[in-house]
């Protein structure tokens, strides 16, 4: 299984000098196995990821955290959707209000394409993805956040060899209707890998309490409770730099026992 990070940036892309290193594209990721492609939300970088798989004969399926703009923007930009005989499945998100398919992009006014029309066959999956994905081979579990609206971590593999996947998640939550921070170990717990939203900085949080994202020290908290192998910290703020980026990963590296490193566009792991 390779799972590989398109898109670090939560909010807003930001491309440009100061973004070069970590990369300014928004939230993607890929997991490999076998003959199959799982895409883990369709930000910005869902771009240079459809300009890997263009042509490659491997079975495409296309899943989100939850329905944000930063997660969704880049999907009518992804390569496979594009290309003639392809099957692309496209999972139903879950919403407050219930399933949304995020082929409602392609409606002829937010994009001047419509669904019907795409090249490929844009296969629609409601329903819980999980017993589609075991059918393919890939273990799959899922976690509600601490995010406005219906929002997904997902820990994918299998004991050993796995990796959690949290972009958007705040566990520091105050909410009456707040998802405990237990529940998280528990969900990451022994995992190889955790990627986990770290956007803020503990002395930031005070002011963007709500805004459902965490800061890069509860990350650090999480890592430790749950055992993990290693904390990719993802979601950063556009506003930071790649060189602030750094700064603040050195900082976070005397709070925790686990090896931390910033999430960056191009990041891969082999299990």
């Amino acid at each position: 299984m390779i799972v590989t990070l398109w898109g670090t940036r939560g909010t807003f892309p930001v491309p440009g000098a100061a973004t070069v290193r970590h990369g300014g594209d928004t939230s993607c990721l890929s997991v490999e196995w076998d003959k199959s492609v799982l895409v883990i939300d369709a930000g910005t970088g869902v771009r240079p990821l459809g300009q890997d798989l263009a042509g490659r004969d491997v079975d495409v399926s296309v899943l989100l955290t939850h329905i944000h703009g930063d997660h969704v923007l880049g999907l009518p930009f992804f390569r496979p959707l594009w290309e003639k005989d392809r099957t692309v499945v496209i999972f139903d998100a879950d919403t407050d209000e219930g399933p949304w398919s995020p082929l409602a992009l392609l409606d002829g006014r937010h994009f001047p394409v419509r669904a019907a029309a795409l090249p490929a066959y844009a296969r629609r999956i409601a329903g819980n993805p999980i017993p589609h994905l075991a059918g393919q081979g890939l273990g799959l579990a899922r976690q509600r956040c601490n995010h406005q609206g219906v929002t997904y971590g997902y820990r994918i593999g299998e004991p050993g060899r796995d990796f959690v996947f949290m972009p958007d998640n705040e566990l520091a939550s105050t909410s009456p209707e707040r998802i405990p921070f237990d529940d998280f170990v528990q969900f990451a717990e022994g995992a190889s890998v955790l990627a986990h939203d770290a956007q803020f900085t503990e002395q930031e949080l005070p002011r963007r309490a709500g805004w459902g994202h965490s800061c890069i020290e509860d990350a650090c908290a999480l890592a430790d409770a749950a055992g993990v192998g290693q904390l990719v910290l993802v979601h950063h703020d556009p506003w930071r730099s790649d060189d602030q980026l750094d700064a603040l990963v050195e900082a976070a590296r005397s709070r925790t026992r686990v090896p931390v490193v910033a999430g960056r566009d191009g990041m891969r792991f082999e299990f």
